[in-house]
């Protein structure tokens, strides 16, 4: 872990796998930003630590929550659009240090008008390509709880990830590129503004910034 000098609770996933490159990323970054985190924590106790991020983002949030999680700090982890950072053994042990069963039963059960502390919601859109990588078959898998907004932009609870819902969603996204995929035009197919649009409209456009 990044914070490794620092960190109050064992990290105790042994042998687990995580994206080389967004490990990295994040290794970079929070260099710089948790001695600044754990000084405003620090002057403001009452605060609470919400950490969140869409795409890359959303990779690179998760990787920072675990080490904020591991400072003893409590955090409640939202990701958007986020793509697989682990393999399955990782999901495993994120799940159980995130609270995701809890997390799913009180969901399900419409328990609270909160996310509880120290758990993973990851949020995903119907026909998004981008959480489907890196593919299942390269050993990624999922982890957190997962609420899909629908065709209709109605939420759903999805639960934990499945090879099933994998197989879903392949289909799902299949039918954009089908067409188009069939004369060897990726670039084309990925470059489609109906299809990047699952990926960047979560309720509004959350991939660039505007000027106020």
């Amino acid at each position: 872990m990044v914070a490794n000098e620092m960190s109050k609770e064992r990290f105790t996933c042994d042998g687990c796998i995580v994206h080389k490159g967004f490990y990295e990323a994040t290794r970079v970054f929070l260099e710089q930003a948790f001695p600044i985190v754990l000084t405003l924590k620090k002057d403001l106790l009452s605060y609470t630590i919400k950490v969140t991020g869409h795409s890359l983002g959303a990779a690179l949030a998760l990787l920072a929550a675990n080490e904020l999680r591991l400072l003893n700090l409590d955090v409640t982890l939202i990701t958007l659009a986020g793509p697989k950072v682990g393999d399955s053994k990782f999901s495993e042990w994120m799940d159980r240090f995130w609270n995701t069963d809890l997390l799913i039963s009180n969901l399900k059960d419409a328990r609270g008008n909160k996310f509880p502390l120290n758990t993973f919601t990851r949020v995903t859109n119907h026909q998004d390509i981008i959480p489907l990588a890196p593919l299942a078959a390269m050993g990624f898998a999922h982890c957190g709880c997962e609420i899909r907004i629908g065709k209709g932009m109605e939420l759903s609870v999805r639960g934990k990830w499945t090879y099933i819902h994998e197989a879903q969603d392949l289909k799902a996204v299949s039918k954009f590129l089908e067409n188009i995929t069939e004369y060897g035009q990726w670039e084309s197919a990925i470059n489609r503004k109906d299809l990047m649009a699952r990926h960047a409209y979560y309720f509004l456009k959350v991939n660039e910034c505007i000027h106020k």
